[in-house]
Formats: structure tokens, C-alpha cells, sequence
């Protein structure tokens, strides 16, 4: 059983014990594996600033879901969606035990996807997957051209 977990805020460098000056609290998401018997660390992803190509990065986690949200012949499989309380929403693409590349980002006003109010399925029948996320200023619905 796959697991998948995040945090509202850490540091990005989890070695440092005191930040650096100017270190900025960030959130982060871990990828775990049960086998039954025991739980193996599969990966890690720390939402710092360069990740979003901004100073606001992805702070706070406040949603995870796993969905064929890009349904393109070159991209096959689910990404695993992360929202965050500061109004992100981050697509990665998800190889056999690692969180793969950003595929898409973008802000909105208010929070994003808590208590992980993350839907990826086809609500209007077209045959691709429409993305809705509840937030803090109402429903948020993206689609596939």
C-alpha cells in the first residue's frame, strides 16, 4: 500500500537543525510504502521557492490526490496533485518510486484542496478528466482543452 503524506511546514534542508538566516518554513510531501510488515521511505518532495519559480513556493500542504489529471498520449498514469493552503495547486508526474517532474502549477485567491476536497474525474461526460478542488473562496473546476 502506497501512502502518501504531507506537512504544513518544515524546513527545506531537514538536516539543518537551526534554519539559515533568511530559511523560509516550506511544506513537503513523503511517499511511503507498507508492505505489511514494514514501511519503506520512498521519496521526498520539499515545496521550496524555486519550485513554483516564486518567492511564495508551497507552503502549508493542505491537500494530496492521485489522478490522471493530464491525459496526454506522451503522459501516461496518474500525477499526484498537491494543494496548499496559500492557494497552490502543483501536478507532478509520478514514476514507479519517485515523485517525477512539476507538470503544471498555478495560484489562486484564498486556500486550496483542504481536508484533501480533491476530485479528478469526468463530471460532463467529454471523455477527459476535469479537476475540482474546493476552496476557501468556493469550487474550483480546471479542464482539458
Amino acid at each position: 500500500m502506497d501512502i502518501f503524506a504531507g506537512t504544513c511546514m518544515t524546513y527545506p534542508d531537514q538536516a539543518v537543525v537551526t534554519p539559515a538566516a533568511g530559511a523560509r518554513m516550506v511544506g513537503a510531501v513523503r511517499w511511503m510504502r507498507w508492505d505489511g510488515t514494514t514501511m519503506q521511505k520512498l521519496d521526498d518532495l520539499t515545496s521550496d521557492p524555486s519550485l513554483a519559480n516564486s518567492d511564495r513556493g508551497g507552503f502549508a500542504v493542505a491537500g494530496l490526490a492521485i489522478g490522471d489529471a493530464v491525459q496526454a498520449p506522451e503522459r501516461a498514469g496518474p500525477e499526484l496533485l498537491v494543494t496548499t493552503l496559500a492557494g497552490g495547486l502543483f501536478v507532478f508526474a509520478l514514476g514507479a518510486n519517485t515523485i517525477g517532474s512539476q507538470l503544471q502549477h498555478v495560484w489562486v485567491p484564498g486556500s486550496l484542496g483542504a481536508y484533501n476536497s480533491i476530485l479528478v474525474e469526468d463530471l460532463d461526460f467529454d471523455f477527459k478528466n476535469e479537476v475540482y478542488i474546493a476552496g476557501s473562496q468556493g469550487l474550483w473546476k480546471w479542464r482539458q482543452k
